[in-house]
Order: structure tokens, then C-alpha cells, then sequence
């Protein structure tokens, strides 16, 4: 099993290129799985697989991680992960990555029914790098610190990652309950000429800051609001001490994270699993 110590390290270096593979995956799969060590949350760990549940129908709230499986033990695998949400009826996405064993999994995973959502680069910044942007006019930048706040943060979140919006009663607890104001986890908040438009959030976490959530409303893209409410993350790890950051992105928004200075370094694969109708 590959275990990332992060007790041994709390600043990593861009040119420190296995230690960044390995923080960008200890990053993610801690940033997920939080959400299953609520008290609303399950988290299932052992030696060869790490996955989560919260009850809720959000494909980015149920998922499965870390596989280190041999051969031999795949298929029944795979079938237990997918018994176990199939009676709790949610969707789940399970994440392939450098490290996955075997490295063949995806069409395992093909074969029982789960859907290749593509490929999405992990990304990663050197800090030191990092140039001063210019604000957009009537653009302000707040972090989530009370539960209004939140609920906008959500609202924008369901919007442009194909979240149902009914859904965001339910997740408003469950994000609520990872707390506010925390020195790991900094969601923020870009109101344009007052209105809640776009979001992102900050993990701290293996050594490097992860950036997730970087969404921004169709009618306030092309006016650099997403690249900036994306640039206060950044700021604010680099103030913090933080020397590389990280991110995953289709391949879509790869070549704006690329206009910011990241760089691709590893694939990252999701496949979905739905509850049949």
C-alpha cells in the first residue's frame, strides 16, 4: 500500500516532482472523503480501497478512491462498491489515478456498468510564479463565513456542475457541518455589482494547496471573474507558506489554469455509476 506521511513534510516544492504526484492525490482524495467523516457522511478504509457516502443524490458527494487491488479481487470488488450504493440509491464517481492498481481498472470498471466521464488533468503551480492580476471593475471577493453565503456558494456550484438545485438543501448541512472561517478549508464567494457570480474553494492539506470548485454563472464568464476569485486562492496559500498548488479541470478549462502558470502532471479518470431508474 502507498501511504503519504504527511507529518514529514508541510511545504512541498515544485521540483520535488514525486512528492507533488503523490500530494496532488493525498490532497484530493482528503478533500472528498471529508465529506464522509461528517456525522452526515460514511467513510469506508482499508488497505486496498477508500470510498464515502452521504446519502445524497450528487455524483461529487459519493465516491471511491485509492485502489490498490490485485488482479485476482477486481471484479468482486467492484461489485461490493457498487451493492453498497445501489442500496443507498446515490450515483458515485470513482477516481483512477497515477497510482491505481491495477492499472488497467477503468475497463473493470467499464465492464460493470460505469461510465468513462474522460479524462482530468491534475495540475500543478509553482507559487513563486504567481503575477499580480488586476481586478475586475465592481468585483468583490468575500470568504464563506456564514450560512447565506454558503447557500449562494452552493446555488452556483449545482449550476455549473450539473448538481440538481434540489439538492442544495441537502448539501447546505452537510457543508456547514465542515465548518467556517477554518485555516484548511477556505471556500470563496465573487459578487459582480453586488450578485453572487462565481466561486471557488482552497484544501490545505499533504504539503500543497488544492483548489476545487472553480465555477463561475454562464451570463458573468469573459470578464476574468473566474480567473480572479481562482487568484485570491492563490494569494491567500502563497501568504500562507504554501510553494505548489494544485487542481484537476476537464480538459476544457485546462488552458486557462495553463494562462495562470499550471501545469499539467498526471491524468486523473473518472467513471460514474448511476442507480437504475
Amino acid at each position: 500500500m502507498l501511504v503519504y506521511d504527511t507529518s514529514m513534510v508541510k511545504f512541498i516544492k515544485i521540483d520535488e516532482t514525486d512528492k507533488v504526484l503523490q500530494a496532488l492525490e493525498a490532497n484530493l482524495f482528503s478533500y472528498f472523503t471529508n465529506f464522509g467523516r461528517t456525522p452526515l457522511g460514511e467513510l469506508h478504509e482499508s488497505s486496498h480501497l477508500l470510498y464515502f457516502s452521504t446519502g445524497i443524490g450528487s455524483l461529487f458527494h459519493n465516491g471511491v478512491f485509492r485502489a490498490r487491488l490485485h488482479e485476482s479481487e477486481v471484479e468482486r470488488a467492484i461489485a461490493e462498491v457498487i451493492e453498497y450504493f445501489a442500496a443507498k440509491q446515490v450515483p458515485f464517481c470513482w477516481w483512477t489515478s497515477n497510482s491505481t492498481q491495477p492499472n488497467d481498472l477503468g475497463k473493470y470498471l467499464e465492464a460493470q456498468g460505469l461510465q468513462d466521464l474522460g479524462n482530468f488533468p491534475g495540475m500543478a503551480m509553482d507559487l513563486s510564479n504567481l503575477t499580480s492580476r488586476d481586478c475586475p471593475k465592481d468585483l468583490e471577493i468575500v470568504r464563506v463565513e456564514e450560512r447565506t453565503n454558503l447557500e449562494s456558494w452552493l446555488k452556483i456550484a449545482a449550476i455549473a456542475f450539473n448538481i440538481p438545485v434540489e439538492l442544495v438543501e441537502e448539501l447546505l448541512p452537510l457543508e456547514s457541518s465542515l465548518g467556517f472561517g477554518g485555516d484548511r478549508y477556505i471556500r470563496y464567494l465573487a459578487l459582480w455589482q453586488k450578485t453572487p457570480v462565481a466561486i471557488s474553494a482552497l484544501y490545505l492539506d499533504a504539503g500543497v494547496a488544492g483548489v476545487y470548485f472553480v465555477a463561475t454563472l454562464p451570463e458573468a464568464r469573459g470578464k476574468g471573474i473566474g480567473t480572479h476569485v481562482t487568484q485570491t486562492a492563490l494569494e491567500d496559500a502563497q501568504k500562507l507558506g504554501y510553494r505548489v498548488a494544485i487542481l484537476q479541470t476537464s480538459a476544457m478549462g485546462k488552458n486557462v489554469y495553463q494562462r495562470l502558470g499550471f501545469q499539467e502532471c498526471c491524468p486523473l479518470e473518472i467513471y460514474l455509476w448511476q442507480p437504475p431508474e
